[in-house]
């Protein structure tokens, strides 16, 4: 979700198709885990195809996308059926956020002779 609200902070050609593609691959968890989150961004977009100087080739990608949500986002489900899944036990997971301030360690970058 932060991604995607970076991506939309300025919307762009770039920013606005990159988002489209991240929503096409998520979006059917999206829809599970924050449906409202989800709406807000397809308001966005709707927003974007009146009131926006976006390509063309971007508006044509955004009327997709809606269509797509419409269908329930069917060809892209959250977890592919052929992807082996490691076991919870065997599992780590990082938790960051893209808005925090992150310091290098100061030796992170010296040499050792």
């Amino acid at each position: 979700m932060e991604i995607l609200c970076l991506l939309f902070e300025n919307p762009s050609d770039d920013s606005v198709e990159l988002a489209i593609k991240l929503i096409k691959e998520c979006g059917q968890k999206l829809s599970q885990l924050c449906p409202r989150i989800l709406d807000f961004i397809f308001t966005r977009l709707r927003f974007l195809l009146r009131e926006t100087s976006l390509d063309k080739r971007t508006l044509n990608m955004i009327e997709v996308l809606c269509a797509i949500r419409i269908d329930a986002f069917k060809a892209n489900p959250p977890i592919p059926s052929d992807l082996d899944s490691v076991h919870g036990d065997d599992q780590y997971t990082h938790t960051i956020s893209l808005t925090d301030p992150c310091e290098p360690e100061p030796m992170l970058g010296m040499r050792k002779i």
